[in-house]
């Protein structure tokens, strides 16, 4: 297995095997140590056999991940010393595909104490299991923003950008035509086909973008969730994110545990938009008005909040391990 999850490494050290140490003082989290273990050499039959608790980050966006994913999860009853587990799990982006799931949770009989789903699912029901942010794409490289960058008054000299690619009959093709049709002088490189990963030039052209416009469009791809808003959110650059339900199988927008419940909980600062063709020129003639000083106050508030956001998901990350885990030892102490 290859690491494939575009989790940020501020959100917490997360591995296909996190074995924690037996020196665990549960009622102080500092102290909860783990064990990074990766790589394609990672296979059940090498994990250390005396293993106590693991959390395993699995793929489950499409059925031949699911079915690597079920063979870890299957392992887990040849560990006799396993008091927990838990799964970070990359889910299905139209979010009804992730039913496999459960018969590995506790509460039906499995040997998973808790679940954190990245992408909507209308399991999450914040007690079994999380909705996780996506974060960037650490596996692409992507790298954190240079403080230089973030502390520069200097103007970024185009209103927006957009980078990415653009799929037939979606709302990323009504972007482009606004975009054209109003000549709206944004930073544009799109492409026809998705590729996984990035070329030394394909990224650089990225980053650039990040860091000569204030303002970046996130037109929904396959889910509203994507790699490019939490990115956007490193390098100080406001995402503008169309709030809009693609799949049948995820949360109407409007619902409260809906694609971006954790965003909107947290108090994310966002642009929503419904409607490309009706909300965007708005958006960007007032991003014009906007006083320079106003930018760059916008830009350190947008990395101050993307910060905090990522120490939250870390804390309470470890308070459910802890809670699942280790309940036991405090009640008895």
């Amino acid at each position: 297995m290859r690491w494939e999850l575009g989790l940020d490494e501020c959100f917490i050290t997360l591995f296909y095997a996190l074995q924690f140490g037996k020196a665990v003082n549960p009622a102080n989290c500092p102290n909860l140590h783990g064990r990074f273990r990766t790589g394609p050499w990672i296979v059940p039959t090498t994990v250390p056999q005396d293993v106590t608790h693991v959390v395993l980050v699995l793929n489950g966006r499409e059925p031949a991940k699911v079915a690597t994913a079920q063979i870890w999860l299957d392992s887990l009853p040849n560990f006799r010393k396993l008091k927990g587990a838990a799964v970070v799990l990359l889910g299905d982006e139209a979010c009804s595909g992730n039913t496999w799931l459960l018969p590995y949770l506790k509460s039906r009989g499995g040997r998973v104490s808790a679940a954190f789903i990245v992408y909507d699912s209308p399991l999450v029901d914040d007690k079994e299991i999380f909705q996780w942010p996506l974060g960037v794409a650490t596996y692409r490289g992507f790298p954190k923003a240079p403080s230089s960058l973030l502390s520069s008054e200097s103007q970024r000299p185009y209103p927006c950008n957009f980078v990415g690619t653009v799929y037939p009959g979606s709302s990323r093709e009504e972007l482009l035509r606004v975009l054209g049709d109003r000549g709206a002088p944004c930073y544009l490189n799109t492409r026809n086909e998705w590729r996984p990963l990035e070329t030394k030039s394909s990224l650089e052209s990225y980053l650039l973008a990040l860091k000569l416009s204030d303002v970046t469009l996130n037109p929904a791809g396959k889910n509203p969730e994507c790699y490019r808003i939490y990115e956007a959110l490193e390098f100080g650059s406001l995402p503008v994110v169309e709030d809009r339900t693609l799949s049948p199988g995820c949360a109407p927008a409007d619902d409260a545990n809906g694609t971006f419940r954790l965003l909107k909980k947290h108090k994310a600062p966002l642009v929503y938009v419904k409607n490309w063709t009706q909300e965007l020129m708005p958006i960007l003639e007032k991003e014009v008005d906007m006083k320079p000083k106003g930018r760059v106050d916008r830009r350190q508030a947008l990395v101050s909040w993307y910060t905090s956001f990522k120490r939250a998901m870390r804390d309470r990350f470890v308070r459910v391990l802890t809670d699942k885990f280790f309940s036991d030892e405090v009640n008895e102490t």
